[in-house]
């Protein structure tokens, strides 16, 4: 960005500013909930749009948080279906 003064007898030299890079927006909003259906070997989810959001990364654990999954990458619908998932609760 420059800046220079101006009167009656002219204007001044620029001031610039030191370079600020590209212009980067800020983290989306986290969903405010998800929910999350089982079927037969499906588990599907449903949240609602998060400000900001491109797309979203999603993860799934079938055993209570030990193992996590990668279900999908850079997905921009808000709800996903996963097949092939075993539904049991874990004990």
């Amino acid at each position: 960005m420059g800046v220079r003064a101006r009167n009656g007898g002219g204007y001044s030299n620029w001031r610039n500013s030191p370079p600020t890079g590209p212009w980067v927006p800020p983290p989306p909003r986290t969903p405010s909930s998800v929910s999350v259906t089982r079927g037969d070997s499906t588990l599907t989810a449903e949240w609602p749009a998060a400000a900001g959001a491109a797309s979203y990364h999603i993860t799934y654990s079938p055993d209570g948080g030990q193992d996590w999954y990668l279900a999908a990458f850079e997905h921009t619908a808000t709800t996903i279906t996963i097949h092939g998932v075993s539904t049991t609760p874990p004990t």
